[in-house]
């Protein structure tokens, strides 16, 4: 009987490998982001940001140029978010910087984050990316969106919006650059 145990454990243990395996895709396609420790996929709904360097970002419209949206939900005064801005920092250098198939966004929800305030939290902690508060609808509007069902623990929280609109939340926590590339 001991060893029937041992067998029936060892079929679970494999089929539940074999099924974890094969929930989402490795990775986005054609950009090679990560997706696979990502807590839900679904189809992220349409946005439009003004970032607090004034230029305006539709999700939709850049999605359809080509380019995979990574968003990083963070607020300026949140300790886990300035400690780990050098590591996103890391992963939109080696992407391209805005430049290549993937775009970084920061969205803030906190009433508090002026744009003043976003831009010395990037000043501050080496934070490149374009950036959104409340004052550009990153706040309740954007946020909103994004977060919309999704199980949200808080912040900060990363996802990935591929170019077929499939949205990735809560990939590559606590992150770490090697996470975030196949």
């Amino acid at each position: 009987t001991m060893l029937r145990f041992i067998f029936t454990i060892f079929i679970a243990f494999n089929l539940l490998l074999l099924q974890a395996q094969n929930i989402l895709p490795p990775r986005c396609p054609y950009n090679g982001i990560h997706v696979t420790d990502s807590q839900v996929r679904r189809l992220a709904d349409d946005f439009t940001i003004t970032t607090t360097d004034g230029i305006t970002r539709n999700l939709y419209n850049t999605l359809d140029s080509g380019k995979t949206v990574f968003v990083d939900l963070f607020y300026t005064t949140c300790s886990f978010c300035q400690l780990y801005a050098p590591v996103i920092e890391e992963v939109y250098q080696e992407t391209g910087a805005g430049e290549g198939d993937v775009e970084f966004w920061g969205i803030s929800n906190n009433l508090f984050d002026t744009n003043w305030v976003i831009d010395q939290y990037r000043e501050n902690y080496g934070v490149s990316n374009p950036c959104a508060g409340p004052i550009g609808g990153g706040g309740l509007t954007a946020f909103s969106i994004i977060v919309n069902g999704q199980p949200f623990y808080g912040f900060p929280t990363y996802c990935v919006i591929c170019t077929d609109r499939n949205m990735y939340f809560g990939v590559c926590y606590p992150p770490v650059a090697d996470c975030f590339y196949p």
